[in-house]
């Protein structure tokens, strides 16, 4: 199931292009140097939040009874693995009780803290900055003491730098310095090797300014990180190839502008066409509608889609979302002679579909006087991929359900957002609330799919999706090719989640792996299905002349 779900994320964040493009970034092939930045980030703290007007409906978010319980869950599951994350570099029997690391993540969350991570990875250094009362600081001095003497690290001794008092662990092997001192309201760690320098640069600018960097009250979250150098610490990481990532949030009184740009090493192989897609059969109501353009080179690096052969490969689409009490989603592809494509894909979409899953559902059946393909077996849903033309442009029309009947067209202003923005690559709207709803009923197919229960409805993380819903209104996403190795998004939202993401964080909560893989239970054991169930019924004639 872990590789399905893997892949299933692989096709979701096509929908993401700045994201997906992270495909096309491989790893690292020199470690860094000392100056070079692994990882960085400023966190105002969940305290600070819960009082700025300014960071749109957190305030208000935060205050729910459920977001409290959530936190409780994850604390609690968080307080057990900080173990896992070091296993490698602990000595055998080295264990940490949760009791000892509980109260320092839940000062993680609560307190503006300031973190960095310097290179090459192998001798690296680090440093830690948090405000805390003194006595928070005092538990922090005791409890991270006493984790490095159950990890087997070192036994701490006294340590004074200038009026800064703590203590410090020598050691003979990596890491070979770690440091704690209390200066004014920060308590400050440090760890690396014989010398430290990050660990007295933030020092010295608290003894100046009593901080260590420059308060900036309505940006919440700065964050940066090297993730093809990163990923010997965090391999889960590695299969999705991501480039490095900078990430700004910012409060803008109504809403969260988030601001995030993937740097690459090469220059992106990215063609921006005109867009293309059916402007007359997307119909109000609608709670959904995304583009991209620019995606051949990602479905060339999906395993099998080149094999369907589709010459050349589909480079944009369109998805739009009707407001449906049932999940639904239609797609649009630009394809020369759509329906000769549904003929030559047909034959292949049972092994393609099978290996993106992990498993075979159905089958495929042709209906030729309707040039429509559908993938029945799936509960619920019927799946169904059509030739259609419009305005003289040829496209394969997917969806989920039939297609509602409406004759309301979209507001105009939809369409012109896309106007003016040559290097747009990326656009995305959602009233998140009902895609919320939406996305929790792909889960639970996916759930009956897999003979899986449902997650309880008094499980923290579905109470708390119900709870935020009421916060959430729209969600706006425009990705840009920002420089020929560089690719900028920009969202303006209330949470800074889409509804798909929010459900997927809840079910990575979930997750028995969590926080370091998505690892859902494993599903019960069940009777292999039919492989007479997934041939696809499609002659090897060619299609008849679309009908126009």
């Amino acid at each position: 199931m872990a590789a399905t779900m893997k892949k299933v994320r692989l096709i979701l964040g096509l929908m993401l292009v700045g994201l997906g493009a992270g495909c096309l970034e491989n790893s690292s092939s020199t470690p860094g140097t000392a100056a070079t930045i692994l990882y960085r980030h400023h966190f105002l703290g969940a305290a600070h939040l819960a009082h700025n007007t300014n960071d749109a409906k957190i305030p208000a978010i935060l205050a729910l009874p459920a977001t409290h319980e959530l936190s409780e869950e994850i604390l609690q599951k968080l307080s057990r693995k900080p173990d896992e994350l070091w296993r490698k570099f602990l000595g055998a029997g080295a264990s940490t009780s949760p009791a000892l690391v509980r109260p320092l993540l839940e000062d993680l969350a609560s307190a503006e803290s300031y973190a960095e991570v310097r290179g090459p990875l192998h001798r690296s250094e680090s440093v830690l900055a948090i405000e805390l009362s003194e006595e928070r600081a005092n538990l922090w001095r005791a409890n991270l003491g006493n984790i490095l003497t159950a990890w087997k690290l070192g036994k701490p001794s006294p340590l004074s730098l200038g009026a800064a008092q703590g203590w410090e662990v020598k050691r003979a092997e990596s890491p070979m310095l770690i440091q704690f001192v209390r200066a004014g309201q920060w308590v400050l760690v440090g760890v690396g090797q014989e010398r430290l320098t990050l660990l007295p640069g933030l020092l010295e600018q608290v003894n100046k300014s009593g901080r260590p960097l420059v308060l900036q009250p309505n940006v919440p979250l700065e964050f940066d990180a090297d993730f093809p150098r990163l990923n010997n610490w965090l391999p889960g990481l590695a299969p999705y190839k991501l480039p490095p990532v900078h990430l700004t949030l910012t409060g803008k009184g109504d809403y969260l502008r988030t601001e995030v740009t993937l740097s690459y090493s090469d220059p992106l192989p990215l063609t921006l066409e005109p867009w293309r897609f059916p402007t007359n059969i997307i119909k109000d109501p609608i709670v959904s509608f995304t583009v991209a353009r620019g995606i051949a080179p990602l479905l060339s690096q999906v395993k099998g889609f080149p094999t369907l052969g589709l010459k050349p490969l589909p480079n944009q689409f369109c998805a739009w979302g009707p407001a449906t009490v049932l999940a639904d989603t239609f797609l649009t592809i630009p394809v020369a002679n759509p329906s000769n494509a549904l003929y030559q894909i047909g034959p292949k979409l049972p092994e393609f579909t099978t290996e993106l899953l992990s498993q075979s559902i159905g089958g495929f059946t042709l209906i030729s006087n309707r040039n429509e393909l559908l993938w029945q077996g799936w509960p619920v849903l019927l799946p169904h991929l059509r030739a259609i033309r419009e305005d003289g442009a040829d496209y394969l029309l997917g969806g989920l359900f039939p297609m509602p009947r409406s004759t309301n067209p979209p507001p105009p202003e939809l369409f012109s957002q896309l106007k003016d923005k040559p290097k747009l690559v990326y656009y995305d709207w959602e009233f998140t609330p009902e895609r919320l709803v939406h996305a929790e009923q792909f889960q639970q197919l996916w759930d009956m799919v897999n003979n899986r229960k449902f997650p309880p409805t008094n499980a923290p993380t579905q109470k708390w999706l119900k709870a935020i819903a009421p916060h959430l209104a729209n969600t706006i996403t425009e990705g840009t090719l920002s420089a020929p190795k560089e690719v900028t998004i920009v969202r303006k939202s209330d949470f800074g989640l889409t509804g798909i993401e929010l459900a997927t964080l809840a079910r990575w909560v979930e997750s028995a792996g969590f926080p370091w893989s998505f690892e859902p239970a494993k599903a019960p054991s069940r009777p292999k299905p039919k492989t007479s169930g997934s041939k696809t019924n499609v002659p090897p004639a060619k299609s008849p002349a679309l009908k126009r």
